[in-house]
C-alpha cells in the first residue's frame, strides 16, 4: 500500500513541476489570486507617483541640439 501511496505523490509532484507560472496562479483561491493582484496595482502606482516626483526634483537633461534646449530657462541664473 505505501508504494502505491509514494508512486501517487511522485505523480501528483511531477505534474506540479510540469505547470507553467500562468497554471500555477490559476489554481490559486479567488481571494489569493485577487490579493497578489491588488499588490501588483499598488506597485506600479506607487512607482507612477515616485517617478513623477523624481522628475520634479532632478529633471531629466536635455540634449543641447534639440528644440527644447533653447526654450528651458538655466536651471542657475547667470550673474
Amino acid at each position: 500500500m505505501s508504494h502505491h501511496k509514494n508512486r501517487q505523490s511522485s505523480q501528483a509532484a511531477e505534474a506540479v513541476r510540469k505547470r507553467t507560472i500562468w497554471e500555477s496562479y490559476a489554481v490559486l483561491p479567488a481571494k489569493t489570486r485577487l490579493n497578489i493582484s491588488l499588490a501588483v496595482c499598488a506597485v506600479a502606482i506607487a512607482g507612477i507617483f515616485i517617478s513623477d516626483r523624481l522628475e520634479e526634483a532632478i529633471p531629466p537633461p536635455v540634449p543641447k541640439g534639440s528644440p527644447e534646449a533653447s526654450t528651458q530657462l538655466p536651471s542657475h541664473p547667470q550673474p
